[in-house]
């Protein structure tokens, strides 16, 4: 077998199996909430980086408790809503990047009672039969 190889079963062996840690009490937890595809792509990410950190001679850790930590930390990023108010101090009043131009206070309690609920966006009343959305 190559070097190579060797160091690969060797990390690998070094490191808990998918399913040892998805049975794990905080994983299950996780899964419970989050859903099973999430956990596992999660907990999938972390063992090829703890492999990979094996393989490259730079050892972190291989205990339990720390991976579900650092996979709980994972699965809580992977949720977190990545559009975020900012102010936009670039002197660009309609700044493409930043959202363009704010919307007027009724158009968003517009859009809002329209998305609470069923909406013809692609129907036309009128006809009876699919519309196109920019009609609207």
């Amino acid at each position: 077998m190559s070097t190579g190889g060797q160091k690969r079963r060797i990390a690998d062996n070094a490191i808990p199996s998918l399913d040892k840690l998805l049975r794990h009490e905080i994983l299950a937890q996780l899964i419970e909430r989050y859903g099973r595809s999430l956990v596992v792509e999660e907990t999938r990410t972390e063992l090829d980086h703890q492999r990979a950190l094996i393989l490259q001679g730079k050892f972190d850790t291989t205990n339990t408790e720390h991976l579900t930590q650092r996979i709980e930390a994972r699965v809580g990023a992977a949720l977190q809503m990545s559009l975020q108010p900012v102010f936009n101090l670039t002197g660009t009043v309609l700044h493409t990047n930043l959202g363009r131009a704010p919307l007027a206070e009724e158009a968003i309690e517009a859009m809002t009672a329209v998305a609470r609920g069923s909406a013809n966006l692609e129907f036309d009343l009128l006809k009876g039969k699919r519309g196109d959305r920019d009609d609207h």
